[in-house]
């Protein structure tokens, strides 16, 4: 299947997944029972869990190793929710090869759509960092989706994610 094709496939699933959980219109912000729905927020507690895939504290655990699995679990769930962010965009023009076509054109996107890498075990410290990226393109009021995904594709490589795999 070509890239195109699978993200537009992942698109139009995950608005299929969105209108039966949160109801026809939730592209408005809210959810059927008039929950306010927070994509970014959902993005950077996905982040935060993810973090703690991550024998990162200098206290407690500090010879463990990383959870690989679940770091994978995490960047799925994240992936999830800047698809919806994605979706809720583009809720006027939900044209998913043209969405499908303008992730694609993000230069790392290229990369990530390779064979995986394994993850390096050595370099934790900086996929922290990189995951703090995301949470801190979340949190503030300017919300950068060009610079969101870079930045989930750039960490989902360093994890061992690609598209196939995450597909």
């Amino acid at each position: 299947m070509q890239t195109i094709e699978i993200l537009k496939n992942m698109l139009e699933l995950q608005q299929k997944l969105n209108n039966e959980t949160n109801g026809i219109g939730w592209e408005n912000g809210y959810t059927k029972e008039g929950k306010l729905i927070s994509w970014r927020r959902c993005i950077y507690m996905e982040c935060a869990e993810l973090i703690d895939s991550f024998a990162w504290k200098h206290w407690k655990n500090i010879a463990s190793s990383t959870d690989w699995n679940n770091v994978h679990i995490e960047l799925v769930d994240i992936w999830h929710f800047i698809l919806s962010l994605l979706l809720e965009k583009y809720k006027n023009d939900k044209n998913y090869n043209n969405i499908a076509m303008e992730i694609s054109s993000i230069s790392i996107f290229q990369d990530f759509s390779k064979e995986k890498m394994k993850p390096n075990e050595s370099d934790t410290y900086n996929i922290l960092n990189d995951i703090e990226l995301l949470i801190h393109e979340c949190s503030g009021f300017n919300l950068r989706l060009y610079t969101l995904l870079s930045n989930y594709f750039a960490l989902a490589i360093k994890c061992g994610l690609n598209l196939e795999s995450l597909y």
